[in-house]
């Protein structure tokens, strides 16, 4: 008979366990499947794709498993350390994984049936000169990506199930304030964000739309209005180079109907006393 020392024994029964969560992991990944437009107009029951899970930010499950009469007996089933920081994220959810876009823009996805980790995603920090510019809200699922907006001014596709980089494109110039504060939302194949944190001279907020292929800027909205743009007279003498700020420091939301895209904002600066 062949004898195990104890070292040997415990080399391969941790050999086993991290087999086992490596085959649990890869299989929730193979099996994930693409969002479409469709799910994103009316999710599965079972589905967080976004910030306030649909475009109208209603912030509702419809799920009814759980109910008055049952939650009482709720017990925890697992649970999962984040990074250190100022945590504000929104789990996402789909096909049996979620994602977790953390402060500082560290990623992570978990396999739903038991929290064990399917990939995780860190990205290189700067040093900011907002001192909110740590804290990340939500991503966005679409296809198979995972879309994110960086403290870096950057907008970045993540494959959902491997974590792999796509694509990453500088939107905004962190060196001076900006960053993005609010995640992005997808539409009509347009990955859609705003900008925060343009407190120097001449610089405007703006809400942009990037192709959800290659990240190219489709189009950009100012949030502050430039000569010959709506709302420009409302400034008055206000010299044209003091006219900034205007974050767009959150998520849009958006009405499929109506093909509008709803986004409020920050003060403008120069502000006043009241």
């Amino acid at each position: 008979m062949r004898t195990v020392s104890p070292s040997t024994f415990g080399l391969f029964l941790l050999s086993v366990l991290l087999a086992s969560v490596s085959v649990s992991a890869q299989s929730v990944a193979d099996s994930y499947g693409p969002v479409t437009e469709e799910m994103l107009v009316n999710p599965p029951p079972g589905d967080w794709p976004m910030w306030r899970r649909t475009y109208g930010h209603w912030g509702h499950s419809p799920l009814e498993q759980i109910n008055t009469s049952n939650v009482g007996t709720l017990r925890l089933a697992w649970a999962w350390t984040m990074t250190e920081g100022k945590q504000e994220t929104t789990p996402l959810v789909h096909d049996g994984m979620m994602f977790l876009v953390q402060a500082c823009d560290f990623v992570e996805a978990l396999d739903l049936r038991d929290g064990s980790r399917v990939w995780q995603y860190r990205r290189e920090q700067v040093e900011h000169r907002a001192s909110m510019a740590c804290a990340n809200r939500n991503g966005a699922l679409y296809q198979d990506k995972l879309f994110i907006a960086t403290h870096d001014a950057h907008l970045v596709a993540l494959n959902a199930r491997t974590g792999e980089v796509e694509w990453d494109v500088a939107v905004g110039d962190w060196t001076i304030g900006q960053h993005y504060s609010g995640g992005p939302m997808v539409i009509k194949g347009r990955v859609v964000a705003g900008m925060s944190g343009c407190y120097h001279l001449n610089t405007r907020c703006w809400v942009s739309a990037h192709d959800v292929n290659t990240g190219q800027e489709v189009w950009r909205t100012h949030t502050i209005p430039g000569k010959g743009e709506f709302g420009y007279d409302s400034w008055g003498d206000i010299p044209e180079e003091d006219r900034r700020g205007g974050s767009a420091w959150n998520s849009p939301s958006y009405d499929p109907d109506l093909n509008l895209i709803y986004t409020g904002v920050g003060v403008p600066i120069p502000w006043g006393s009241v």
